[in-house]
């Protein structure tokens, strides 16, 4: 089905003729030209990946250089990473760690696919909580698209202060369990209930039916 929009030409080809490209790429194609450059190659990545328009984007990418210590990584990420850590300029060696993940692209930082959200835009990212989502669930969608140091105890104590969430948290707190009271004749107690059955509507009812030895 998938290849029904193909116009297919199928060409026999014998064994021999067909090579298998290893690591050394000793049957590369003849074809040189390249049908994608890296800027398209970028800005599929950052639409694809990106959930945001194009004000936000840009608002990213001026806080990105506006902030000194982005600037910073910025230019060790384009001119190479030192041999020590110790060799790093002040305020960035907390990406150390995460050296290998970190890449420049159009203007933005990333670590993996996760953009790194600069400072003064990490408190809008609370945004991601307006769903008054748990912890784990909001640490999850912020891990998908997003990173910033510190940023699962920034979610932590964020949810921690929502009133909304402390509010209901404590309305639906479970009430024990209340036995009711032994009844002492037939019929004392009656519940009902409307139940759908076969495509039929029955009403269901329950009742006590004790019997006692008064001997």
């Amino acid at each position: 089905m998938k290849l029904q929009r193909y116009d297919l030409k199928i060409v026999y080809v014998p064994g021999k003729l067909m090579f298998i490209a290893d690591a050394l790429s000793r049957a590369y194609l003849q074809d040189s030209s390249d049908s994608l450059i890296d800027d398209e190659l970028d800005v599929s990545l950052i639409q694809s990946q990106l959930p945001m328009t194009p004000a936000k984007l840009a608002e990213f990418k001026y806080a990105t250089v506006k902030k000194e210590t982005l600037r910073t990584l910025s230019t060790v990420v384009m001119s190479g990473w030192p041999d020590r850590k110790e060799l790093l300029p002040d305020g960035i060696q907390l990406y150390w760690d995460y050296r290998d993940e970190i890449t420049m692209i159009d203007g933005l930082l990333f670590k993996s696919e996760r953009v790194i959200v600069p400072q003064s835009l990490q408190r809008e990212m609370e945004k991601l909580h307006e769903a008054h989502l748990g912890v784990v669930k909001t640490k999850r969608r912020a891990r998908d698209i997003m990173f910033w140091s510190n940023m699962n105890n920034d979610i932590e104590q964020f949810i921690s202060n929502c009133g909304v969430c402390n509010k209901f948290r404590k309305a639906n707190n479970k009430e024990p369990l209340t036995p009711h009271d032994t009844p002492s004749r037939p019929w004392m107690k009656l519940g009902a209930d409307v139940m759908e059955f076969k495509g039929k509507h029955d009403l269901l009812c329950l009742f006590t039916d004790l019997f006692y030895d008064i001997n």
